[in-house]
């Protein structure tokens, strides 16, 4: 595939802050990209440059690019890394690097006649799947009300409509007990006058069939350490999330060895989508689960790569949305294509949100027809 053409832009994404999206233009079509930033980020994530300095970095690797016969998407990533030459990507950005994948990734899919969750299965050689959503409730930390400690209170569905329902179920109660103050960042009720416990028992008493996921956000949040002990047993907790400090090794074994045979210990900022640190973790056994994002590791191949690492001990895989994202739906069609088991897109509130989750619907009436 030859690209004849390569775009760039400003955009906003979710909280405000520019971002870029760019465009690859081929024979055959026209695909664009933008990409997230989170507002917590892991100590090891690959690492943005500004707006500027991205566009700054385009020009002068456009040259390479234009008029370039690439075979595959992997052919594609390793230019660009060859380009960049450092561990980190500091030197093009992960931001560019990223938006410049996904794109060509989208270009390849339609360049094979493929939607692009088709392309990323048949190509990498995953199963596809529906996942199902850890749906985002309350939102506390850096996320929503200093009250709560924990950054995501989330319920496992199985669909939109039950999805919808369990909101409604929530927005309903905290309306008529004149609770209800707000949204976070990502979409999701957030209130001052509740703690940590008095959200666990709202899930235990309205929805008491729904599986609990948590995320802590530990190496970010502030408060006392949490009593793990004390909810484990007496909450349907179904997945916890960093619930030690990305460094904190020794917590992270303690943890796994204590609760890893009753509920999903998913790695994100321990593990940031990089195959290396998840096979470090796999070693150590501090984790049975890992959270996705691209814009973690900053490219589709490396991406993919953690994935598979991830399945060789059969991991679960929840792919992740960011705080500050875009109306980009890229990551629906990659949940889909490696068969993840679970995504996190938020709540069903916010534009760049509902994005994630209409793609989600297309593809399933892709798939039934």
């Amino acid at each position: 595939m030859i690209i004849n053409n390569i775009k760039i832009s400003k955009i906003l994404n979710s909280l405000g802050n520019w971002t870029i999206e760019v465009t690859i233009l081929t024979d055959k079509c026209s695909q664009s990209a933008s990409v997230p930033q989170g507002e917590s980020t892991g100590k090891y994530e690959a690492k943005y440059v500004t707006v500027e300095k991205a566009i700054q970095n385009l020009a002068k690797i456009t040259p390479h690019l234009i008029g370039t016969n690439f075979e595959s998407i992997e052919d594609f990533d390793s230019k660009l890394l060859n380009l960049d030459g450092t561990s980190n990507k500091q030197k093009l950005g992960a931001n560019l690097i990223l938006a410049l994948s996904i794109a060509t990734t989208k270009s390849f899919a339609h360049y094979n006649n493929k939607e692009a969750f088709e392309f990323i299965s048949e190509h990498f050689g995953f199963t596809k799947k529906i996942p199902e959503f850890s749906l985002l409730i309350f939102e506390g930390g850096k996320h929503g009300s200093n009250y709560l400690t924990i950054q995501e209170f989330m319920l496992i569905t199985s669909g939109i409509e039950d999805s919808l329902k369990i909101l409604d179920t929530y927005k309903k109660y905290l309306t008529d007990n004149h609770m209800f103050v707000g949204y976070g960042l990502e979409g999701a009720f957030t209130s001052s006058q509740l703690h940590d416990i008095q959200v666990l028992d709202l899930f235990k008493s309205l929805t008491p069939e729904n599986k609990i996921a948590l995320d802590i956000a530990e190496s970010s949040r502030e408060g006392e350490m949490l009593d793990f002990s004390a909810i484990m047993d007496k909450y349907n907790i179904f997945s916890i999330e960093d619930p030690k400090q990305e460094e904190d090794y020794p917590g992270w074994k303690n943890f796994y060895d204590t609760y890893g045979e009753k509920v999903l210990v998913v790695a994100d900022d321990l593990t940031t989508t990089n195959a290396t640190l998840i096979q470090n973790s796999q070693k150590e056994q501090l984790a049975n689960a890992v959270i996705i994002k691209p814009n973690q590791v900053g490219s589709i191949t490396e991406t993919i790569k953690a994935v598979k690492v991830a399945r060789e001990k059969n991991w679960k895989i929840v792919v992740s949305h960011r705080s500050g994202d875009t109306n980009d739906d890229f990551i629906s069609d990659l949940s889909v294509g490696i068969g993840a088991e679970y995504v996190k897109f938020g709540s069903i509130q916010r534009g760049e949100r509902v994005a994630k989750f209409n793609r989600i619907l297309q593809i399933e009436k892709l798939l039934n027809s």
